[in-house]
């Protein structure tokens, strides 16, 4: 059968499968509360102001009242992230309580409640415009794709969740589903090959590593798992008073770990499958290649994915929660600025996704050299090395004709020492600053001329000197001296009390001992200390900068010059975001042209440090611009069609509630962030197809066009298999304590799934996934179209590169 005849009847039954799930889709309706509610959906045919709010009459689409009028009041409260105003048109969740928990055929509805708006329906068309593109770029592979992306959502629904749910250890269970995942998506996708055997033990390699690691972090940094939220609700706050009343307890901080590990697991396959799957591409193109020339060609393809790597990670950071980075330049009335960066990198929540982000880039980093080690040993025979001897010299005489010497920047043998020399000072200056640093929150001079300030600052706790119990067994209370790090008082020494509540919420309590440096709240006035101190939370962010530093060693020791070339990309990253993105952010410019720009700046210029001024490169940059325009218009469409107003999340209401930002737009905050998130995936994309491709000519520059673009198709092929699996880890991982507490019917979350996938955050989520997706399905095949046709055919014999014509 032909590939279009193919891509033909695969379309055609992927658009019979949608029909039907839309037909079902758009006619939901549910019984919950024990009989008692019905849950269907009713779309808005008039829309009339009331005293309170506005007064709804809606049309029931779905359900026993199919077709009936209904009328509701959506009650405004005065407060923007909850009011929603609604147009004639839009589609509601509605409840509907029964009589005698029955329904009646001429049973008159006299109360409707309005819920979510009913979202579900672009979702579902967004994930049926991604399949078909998989299916259209991918053709069999894009099938073998979407397989192996239920095979992975099977297994963590009817697998991974129930284990946790059955209280098996968190670490082993996310190992044991890491392994069967992987192996399982690489035989979906490729079968039983070299290529697969490699990726798959590359894979495990890198997982492994990023486990012991969070393992350790989450030791050294007291993570609970417990500062998580939802929407505009601490989850982890109420997830310990559910357990407190029902008497049963999940190990939060070794669920943290395991989403850890899973979160990273979808990219760590992508880079390993890109690797793979390269030095096979170059096997084909040069079948007397020696092992040591094909863990090269890996390494090569390797290093350049490295570096676009650590800025998707940087960018998926910072546009996870935009609210979150803004947050610290904020003046909240009365209290002062709250949360500088100083004390937000100390709390969990931001400490978990600079930990995460870290981790898991080490672990890819590791990946690299593992895979390409496993991929050249078992694609390149000995033999065949032996063979490639004699004609080495001559061959590699030749292929220097196609290097241009202006396509790579050249760097000195010490480069690379001087590099690993600076990044250990630099690093080690960086945190004895941090020990020392102090954030002034609040400043104000008396009527005598002194300073009266509060102030962030580290302490360390020199002695116990008392404790004791006090409210009848449920308080702890330690007295502590204490010695001042920095700020105002540094060197100073205070007495502090510090507050243990063993049955207390964990996240609150700070356990320290003599030698522990911790972050304190100190005032005082002239140079008087207040008698009031408070032990704020742990000390984590010097952790966190020995994390990036050890980091950035490693860039520098696996890539060599490339690895410093991508340390320094990163370095420009972090200060345009630092220096640019965040200033005109907060002085409420336009976020989405303030994003558009500050990663375009970052895309040209990392890609253009990293991989050098070259064919490759140029094509990346259009590739990647063309993935990200295509993006960024499919998440602007769906804003305007799924009414996300960017106030979702918990840090946009604590913002509104304490009447601060009145300058940000929400809105334009949460579209700059998914197009910000999305650009380190579209780079990802584009610079994997684009080195792969080059080495391929680089094995045998006399391919055409047309054999390069298709060399170039079966890696992004390759790829595009591997990446769908990044879309269930990525989610599973990030929100994996909220996928549980869904699992269980927790009393917050509404009580049908249907409902729970229509809620403003988890949409928000599913659109950037989905959206990204989307955009890195368009990158591929642009970077490859772009690649093939820049360069030319050189004109060497194939039978020189022992190649057979």
């Amino acid at each position: 059968m032909k590939n279009w005849k193919a891509r033909v009847i695969s379309l055609v039954i992927l658009l019979f499968i949608l029909l039907i799930l839309d037909i079902r889709v758009c006619h939901y309706s549910d019984i919950i509360y024990n009989g008692t509610t019905l849950v269907c959906i009713g779309r808005a045919e008039k829309v009339d102001a009331s005293e309170t709010g506005q007064l709804v009459t809606l049309k029931i689409i779905g359900g026993p009242f199919r077709g009936r009028l209904v009328t509701a009041e959506n009650s405004f409260i005065g407060r923007p992230y909850s009011d929603r105003v609604l147009r004639n048109g839009d589609k509601l969740f509605l409840e509907i309580p029964l009589k005698r928990g029955q329904i009646l055929p001429d049973e008159k509805i006299e109360q409707v409640y309005l819920r979510e708006y009913f979202r579900n329906r672009f979702l579902l068309h967004l994930l049926g415009a991604f399949c078909a593109l998989l299916i259209v770029v991918g053709n069999i592979k894009g099938l073998q794709a979407i397989g192996a992306l239920a095979a992975s959502g099977l297994a963590m629904v009817f697998i991974f969740v129930p284990l946790l749910l059955k209280g098996y250890n968190p670490f082993w269970t996310a190992l044991f589903v890491s392994a069967l995942a992987t192996v399982a998506t690489f035989l979906i996708v490729g079968g039983i090959s070299k290529k697969v055997i490699s990726g798959t033990l590359g894979t495990l390699g890198g997982v492994a590593a990023c486990g012991i690691l969070i393992s350790i972090s989450n030791i050294i940094l007291h993570f609970t798992g417990l500062d998580v939220e939802f929407g505009q609700m601490q989850l982890g706050y109420k997830l310990w008073l559910l357990e407190t009343e029902e008497g049963w307890q999940w190990n939060h901080s070794g669920i943290l770990v395991a989403g850890i590990i899973i979160g990273a697991l979808g990219a760590m396959m992508d880079v390993c499958m890109a690797i793979s799957s390269a030095i096979v591409e170059v096997k084909k193109a040069k079948p007397n290649i020696s092992v040591k020339d094909a863990i090269r060609s890996g390494l090569n393809v390797g290093k350049d994915i490295m570096g676009t790597m650590t800025n998707t990670l940087i960018f998926a950071y910072v546009g996870a929660d935009m609210t979150l980075m803004v947050l610290p330049s904020l003046n909240f009335p009365e209290i002062g600025r709250v949360d500088p960066f100083f004390r937000l990198l100390n709390k969990e929540g931001p400490a978990v996704e600079a930990v995460q982000a870290l981790v898991g880039t080490i672990g890819l980093v590791l990946a690299i050299p593992i895979t390409a080690l496993i991929a050249g040993l078992l694609t390149a025979s000995e033999g065949e090395r032996r063979k490639a001897e004699g004609g080495r010299q001559k061959v590699e005489g030749r292929r220097k004709e196609f290097r241009n010497p202006k396509s790579e920047i050249r760097n000195p043998k010490w480069t690379v020492p001087i590099a690993l020399f600076i990044v250990v000072v630099l690093t080690h200056a960086a945190y004895i600053y941090n020990q020392r640093h102090n954030a002034v929150i609040t400043s104000s001079v008396t009527d005598s001329a002194e300073i009266n300030s509060s102030e962030y600052v580290k302490g360390r706790v020199l002695s116990l000197l008392d404790q004791y119990i006090t409210e009848e067994g449920r308080t702890v209370t330690s007295i502590l001296k204490v010695k001042l790090l920095g700020g105002r008082y540094k060197g100073k020494k205070v007495i502090m009390r510090n507050l243990i509540r063993p049955n207390g919420y964990p996240l609150r309590n700070v356990h320290l001992k003599p030698g522990d440096v911790f972050l304190a709240k100190v005032g005082g006035a002239g140079e008087t200390i207040s008698p009031v101190n408070v032990v704020d939370n742990y000390s984590r962010d010097g952790f966190i900068i020995l994390l990036a530093g050890f980091l950035l060693l490693l860039i520098i020791l696996i890539g060599r010059n490339k690895g410093v070339r991508t340390v320094i990309a990163l370095i420009i990253a972090g200060c345009a975001i630092y220096f640019i993105m965040l200033p005109l952010l907060n002085i409420g410019q336009n976020a989405l042209l303030v994003v558009t720009l500050t990663s375009g700046i970052i895309a040209a210029a990392s890609l253009l440090i990293i991989a050098g001024f070259g064919r490759k490169t140029y094509a990346a940059i259009l590739g990647t611009v063309g993935g990200v325009v295509i993006a960024a218009v499919i998440i602007v469409y769906a804003q305007n069609h799924l009414h996300l107003s960017g106030m979702e999340h918990y840090n946009a209401a604590q913002i509104i509630e304490a009447g601060a930002g009145q300058h940000l737009d929400f809105k334009m905050l949460l579209l700059a962030g998914m197009i910000l998130g999305l650009l380190g995936a579209a780079m990802d994309g584009a610079i994997d197809v684009a080195s792969a491709m080059q080495e391929i000519r680089q094995a045998n520059p006399n391919l055409s066009r047309m054999q390069l673009i298709q060399s170039g198709m079966n890696v992004g092929t390759d790829l595009i298999g591997t990446m769908s699996n990044t879309l269930v880890f990525a989610y599973f991982g990030f929100r994996l304590l909220l996928v549980l507490s869904a699992a269980i019917n927790t009393p917050w979350f509404p009580e049908t799934k249907m409902q729970l996938l229509s809620v403003g955050v988890v949409t928000a989520e599913i659109v950037r996934i989905l959206a990204g997706s989307i955009g890195l399905m368009i990158t591929i095949p642009l970077t490859i179209l772009i690649s093939g046709f820049w360069h030319k055919p050189s004109g060497i014999r194939n039978s020189e590169f022992g190649v057979r014509n």
